[in-house]
């Protein structure tokens, strides 16, 4: 009988751990935010503007070789991820309705901080092994957002729209 209750015992352990598996891991796929700005780079995710939603404050642009006129130029946006959890910018400043490049460098040893999210933009980039990786998107709605890793670990810095 005592082996019989060791067995039970032991089965349900490993249920519970398989439970805290599958919840840890919906949780962390619901926190994660889907990209809508065209990212490029080692790692970057990409969605075309026929298979995605996108949200009324980040509209996705594309960039030509050549410029249409009348046609507003585009605000380069630079930040690196430090190895130590911070970033080299605190703020950075944007004007609403404006095409926006993210250029995004990140410390090989940067862990998670190796990719970027602007939270509420729905917009990321990676950086693998030092490499610059960039996105691009048009904010609409003035604000702060803040800027961190998909884990929210790194930073946090903060963009403002105005």
């Amino acid at each position: 009988m005592e082996e019989g209750i060791k067995i039970q015992k032991t089965t349900l352990g490993l249920l519970v751990a398989l439970v805290l598996v599958v919840v840890i891991g919906a949780y962390i796929a619901s926190a994660s935010p889907s990209g809508t700005g065209t990212a490029t780079g080692p790692g970057a995710e990409q969605k075309s503007a026929t298979n995605s939603t996108v949200p009324t404050s980040a509209v996705p642009i594309a960039l030509g070789s050549g410029s249409a006129s009348g046609a507003a130029s585009v605000q380069d946006i630079y930040i690196h991820a430090n190895p130590d959890g911070t970033y080299d910018k605190k703020t950075i400043t944007v004007q609403k309705g404006q095409p926006v490049r993210l250029h995004f460098t990140a410390d090989p040893s940067a862990g998670c901080g190796r990719q970027v999210v602007i939270y509420g933009l729905n917009v990321r980039a990676s950086s693998m092994n030092g490499e610059e990786g960039t996105a691009d998107f048009t904010p609409n709605d003035a604000g702060t957002y803040q800027i961190s890793c998909g884990m929210k670990m790194w930073g946090p810095a903060q963009l403002i729209v105005q």
